[in-house]
């Protein structure tokens, strides 16, 4: 059975009919669905460059953070050396007080052993007295040292 031009004519026009029923629809949703898509990515590619701008600020932002942390810890470092230097040098200070108060307190006990402390007559004062006397003595000490102590009213 052969087909004549006449049936060629017509499955082809059914076919046409087929594609303009079943698949334009379709490729029309499609072409419709891609344009939303392409809306919706213009959109994002908007959104995105906003995205690049603001990245720019922040980045802009965390580097001056950064320099000022750092300008902060060298000014930090530095104001903590300073501390310590002047740490060590007030320690130093301390530990010459100390040991002049232990002088002193060497040159009281023997001033009170070798003078008027040490003697009975010294044990039976009363405390203002004996207070008196050991200032004296210690007076008498500066003295004889060429110390100038302070004066005190």
């Amino acid at each position: 059975m052969s087909l004549s031009t006449q049936d060629l004519t017509d499955i082809r026009s059914i076919i046409l009919e087929a594609f303009e029923v079943m698949v334009n629809p379709r490729f029309d949703a499609f072409e419709t669905r891609m344009d939303s898509f392409e809306s919706k990515v213009d959109n994002l590619g908007g959104k995105v460059d906003t995205l690049d701008e603001r990245m720019g600020v922040l980045e802009r932002k965390v580097g001056g953070l950064d320099r000022k942390i750092d300008h902060f810890e060298h000014e930090t470092t530095q104001q903590l050396m300073h501390i310590g230097k002047r740490l060590g040098n007030i320690e130093g200070r301390l530990d010459a007080l100390e040991d002049d108060i232990k002088e002193l307190y060497l040159m009281v006990s023997n001033v009170q052993k070798n003078s008027l402390a040490g003697t009975k007559k010294f044990a039976d004062l009363s405390a203002e007295q004996k207070l008196l006397a050991m200032h004296q003595e210690i007076c008498k000490l500066a003295t004889d040292m060429g110390v100038q102590l302070p004066v005190t009213e």
